[in-house]
């Protein structure tokens, strides 16, 4: 997803015991960053920048990650 600050990853997960049913979802937004500390290490890695469970229940994971508008209302972008 495109924010002011960059591109983000969002992933999606249902929380709950039957994932076949609506269940809240879990929404984690991840940030690229950047590393020259250890050698050895990858030079860029995901840091989770903010992880959210929502309060309504969804069917379709897909339709939630495609619907910018809510994704927006749930993870919005922060001031630098």
């Amino acid at each position: 997803m495109r924010y002011p600050q960059g591109l983000r990853l969002i992933t999606a997960e249902k929380v709950g015991e039957d994932l076949t049913d609506a269940q809240p979802v879990k929404l984690q937004r991840y940030v690229l960053q950047e590393s020259h500390d250890d050698p050895g290490v990858p030079l860029y890695t995901w840091h989770e920048e903010k992880s959210i469970v929502t309060t309504q229940s969804y069917e379709d994971v897909d339709a939630l990650l495609t619907d910018g508008a809510t994704l927006c209302t749930l993870l919005p972008a922060e001031a630098p």
